[in-house]
């Protein structure tokens, strides 16, 4: 089953001179307004993009809606300079030679949010299970945005404060996962030397609650005062959050339940963390393309933007955003058990 996930991210805008943040929105003092900029970079200037051979990848913009202070859309985006033969798995015949020229362009999802009055907006992009167009529709604006408008500065970064992080936690953990990059050298019966330092892979340390209910207290409370003081702090690892006796993490991913969502925080790099939610079992599917329906996707995002606006902006701008209607209660998905994994080479 194909993985969809909703990412979030901001996107700013700061004065060279200055070094200043802008409100994006001020056409008075800047000129432009920044949601002006982007609707026709998806409009005008993305249909007639040239190749960058440094990257042999592509982006068409398929469909944007503005409406207010939004615009959702769908952008193609797939990668060229290979190629391979198509299967038709029913079939089980060739159904098409793919040439060195040909993209596959697949759909990814968008919904950027700037209210006139801030000084960061929201962009979610969906991700379909470990690609996404993040980096590539950040490359090809920031070349347009520079040559438009060169005294200032493009950023767009992943959105998770810090005090959203803490919110998210207090709702329901389902799922805590310890990685340890490199393959393990001491399991049973290998010699330690059989397995090179450096070998490409991964391990996983994996807790999981029990279907409708809790991790004890204990383990809650360590992994709250873990993070509390990882938060806080330049210098402790993650692998401090939660220590497993020989079991030392890289990397600690934490899955919390909030209503219907689902919500990843990766705390990877305390400076950057990264979170996701995770629509694989609401989102509604198009059985002929197998991508979300337009109009599903939407829905979700925008309950998933209500939550990314309290976070950055306050409770009264948020409050003025439109509600979706209710979502449908999800099934419950996970069962008490604790689990290694050893992942082949390559990430999941």
């Amino acid at each position: 089953m194909s993985r969809f996930f909703l990412v979030p991210y901001t996107i700013r805008v700061k004065e060279r001179a200055t070094n200043q943040y802008v409100l994006l929105g001020n056409k008075t003092k800047l000129g432009f307004d920044l949601l002006d900029v982007i609707e026709h970079y998806l409009g005008n200037v993305i249909p007639s993009l040239p190749l960058d051979p440094k990257v042999n990848q592509v982006i068409r913009n398929e469909k944007a809606v503005r409406k207010d202070r939004a615009i959702e859309g769908i952008i193609r985006a797939g990668e060229y300079g290979y190629a391979a033969s198509l299967l038709d798995v029913e079939a089980d015949t060739i159904s098409y030679e793919r040439r060195f020229n040909d993209a596959e362009l697949i759909p990814y999802y968008f919904l950027v949010k700037i209210p006139s009055t801030v000084d960061a907006g929201i962009i979610i992009f969906q991700r379909f299970g470990n690609s996404g167009i993040k980096d590539s529709f950040f490359r090809d604006f920031n070349n347009y945005f520079k040559k438009q408008l060169d005294e200032y500065m493009l950023e767009i970064n992943p959105l998770v404060p810090k005090d959203m992080v803490k919110h998210y936690l207090q709702n329901r953990i389902v799922k805590i996962r310890l990685i340890k990059y490199g393959l393990p050298t001491d399991i049973a019966d290998i010699n330690s030397d059989a397995i090179p330092e450096g070998t490409e892979g991964e391990s996983e340390f994996i807790l999981k609650a029990k279907k409708n209910g809790e991790f004890p207290a204990v383990i809650l409370d360590k992994l709250r005062g873990g993070i509390d003081q990882f938060l806080g702090s330049s210098d402790l690892p993650v692998g401090s959050i939660l220590e497993i006796r020989e079991f030392q993490a890289d990397n600690i991913k934490v899955e919390v339940r909030v209503g219907n969502s689902y919500r990843i925080i990766d705390f990877s790099n305390s400076d950057r963390l990264k979170f996701s939610d995770d629509i694989s079992a609401k989102v509604e599917i198009d059985l002929q393309t197998g991508h979300p329906k337009f109009d599903s996707i939407g829905v979700l995002s925008r309950k998933f933007l209500e939550d990314c606006a309290e976070a950055i902006w306050g409770e009264n701008l948020a409050s003025s955003l439109p509600k979706n209607n209710q979502l449908d209660e999800l099934p419950e998905r996970v069962e008490g058990e604790t689990k290694i994994k050893h992942l082949a080479p390559g990430k999941d």
